[in-house]
């Protein structure tokens, strides 16, 4: 039997149009494949919480496990991988490991156009029906999106950019100041009023550079 998460309290928060934003944010790659219409038929294709199914529009909020679920499958659509191949991996992956959320619990390899696991330091091939390589060139997807991962495989936080960080416990999700719970949206807004990124770091005692960072990533998002 196939184990569910139920959706934590303090998951994230994301609407579907600001989890896309945030995943086209992270790499040019995915602006067009990630916007809220794909992340709206993946949803409805299972390939996010089962807490979603037959919500619509404004009822779906996603939490932290499924925007990194979904930024992975937008990563996945841009090296080639069909969807048919996707959901064929994740339900596989489902229901070998028995998590709701196979691509976000643990480090996956991309080659090409196959997605990769490792079992016993072995590199399986999972839209290769299971099979095991030992001469490839990969594609560690992990690093890409800069997870950390906790106790039993949960990932903890997310590092999309250099410096910022998602972390689920902190301020529901949104984006941080890495080591912090300063708001990037906050220091965006001071900035949009005239305050300059040196009078910003003052006053929230950072370097200047992770606020002009964090103004950056802002753009980025606005963008």
């Amino acid at each position: 039997m196939v184990a569910t998460i139920e959706r934590p309290t303090y998951s994230g928060v994301y609407p579907v149009a600001d989890a896309a934003a945030l995943i086209q944010a992270t790499s040019p790659e995915v602006s067009n494949l990630a916007t809220s219409r794909h992340l709206f038929r993946w949803i409805r294709d299972g390939l996010s919480g089962q807490y979603l199914t037959g919500l619509r529009g404004n009822e779906v909020a996603l939490t932290f496990l499924d925007l990194v679920s979904l930024r992975l499958i937008a990563v996945f659509r841009a090296h080639g991988v069909t969807s048919r191949e996707i959901r064929d991996a994740h339900n596989a992956l489902r229901k070998a490991r028995g998590w709701s959320h196979p691509f976000a619990m643990e480090p996956i390899w991309l080659s090409g156009m196959h997605i990769y696991i490792r079992e016993h330091d072995i590199p399986i091939a999972v839209t290769r029906n299971w099979q095991a390589a030992f001469d490839f060139v990969h594609l560690f997807v992990g690093p890409m999106h800069n997870l950390a991962f906790g106790e039993n495989n949960y990932p903890t936080t997310w590092e999309p950019r250099e410096g910022i960080v998602l972390d689920p416990q902190v301020s529901f999700g949104e984006p941080c100041i890495k080591g912090t719970r300063i708001g990037t949206q906050i220091l965006w807004a001071l900035a949009a009023a005239g305050d300059s990124p040196e009078r910003i770091a003052e006053a929230y005692e950072l370097p200047v550079d992770q606020v002009e960072a964090a103004i950056a990533w802002e753009h980025r998002l606005a963008a």
